[in-house]
């Protein structure tokens, strides 16, 4: 199941890459049903917050930060922190202040001893941006 998990994502990466959401979303959609994973979570919300569907991005998001072990041991840990991010810019356009800041700060608070890249600041700017309206 985690191979075949890994090819569909894969194909599901390369789906969403050329721009073909719906056969990107089905090939998540199939690799979730083969074997959970975090990575499919997070493409699914990829997916949703394109098609601004912030609910359904808000729970796979949610399932992508529940899977912090998983994605630790087997994933790349930037990935963890980054779903933090996405997920408080989620909350954002969902309307919930309260978590959307707790989500920035959570991101913040973990990539603090990290670079300092665009992402990092822009995250920063938004939590300024949310706590000024």
């Amino acid at each position: 199941p985690y191979d075949n998990n890994a090819a569909l994502s894969l194909k599901a990466e390369i789906e969403l890459a050329a721009g073909r959401i719906a056969g990107a979303a089905d090939l998540f959609q199939k690799a979730d049903a083969t074997m959970p994973c975090s990575w499919a979570h997070a493409g699914l919300a990829r997916i949703y917050a394109r098609q601004k569907n912030w609910p359904a991005a808000k729970d796979a998001w949610q399932t992508s930060t529940a899977s912090k072990g998983e994605i630790l041991r087997d994933g790349f840990s930037a990935d963890y922190v980054l779903a933090h991010l996405e997920l408080a810019r989620v909350y954002r356009h969902l309307g919930d202040v309260a978590q959307a800041r707790s989500h920035y700060q959570a991101f913040l608070r973990i990539w603090a001893g990290g670079d300092d890249l665009a992402f990092r600041r822009q995250a920063a700017q938004e939590l300024q941006e949310l706590d000024h309206s």
